[in-house]
């Protein structure tokens, strides 16, 4: 996501640059590198859900429909692949910790 943060951040919120969350986005969280990733993946969360950010005002319709299918897909699974991730790291690190409270690991 840090690559697709430094790469393509400026042409997605170009193509979103009607959108009430990349304005206030742009403007509270700043253009560090931390704020490029978090922008990055609130644009890659209401891609994924887009009828329902466009109903919450997050996204602009106009928007969202001239915005390239290619980039939203690169977008969208990148972020999709980054939470599975972290789920499998919450499941594993309960696991473990379970086990090691019943004494299976040393």
């Amino acid at each position: 996501m840090t690559y697709l943060a430094f790469k393509e951040l400026d042409r997605a919120e170009y193509y979103l640059r009607n959108s009430n969350l990349v304005k206030a986005n742009k403007r509270y969280l700043g253009g560090g590198r931390l704020a490029r990733v978090m922008r990055m993946l609130q644009i890659s969360s209401c891609l994924s859900t887009r009828n329902f950010s466009i109903r919450k005002g997050q996204l602009d319709a106009g928007d969202v429909s001239e915005f390239p299918e290619e980039l939203a897909r690169q977008i969208v699974w990148t972020g999709r692949v980054i939470l599975v991730f972290v789920i499998l790291m919450l499941i594993s690190s309960g696991c473990y910790n379970h086990l090691e409270n019943k004494g299976w690991v040393i």
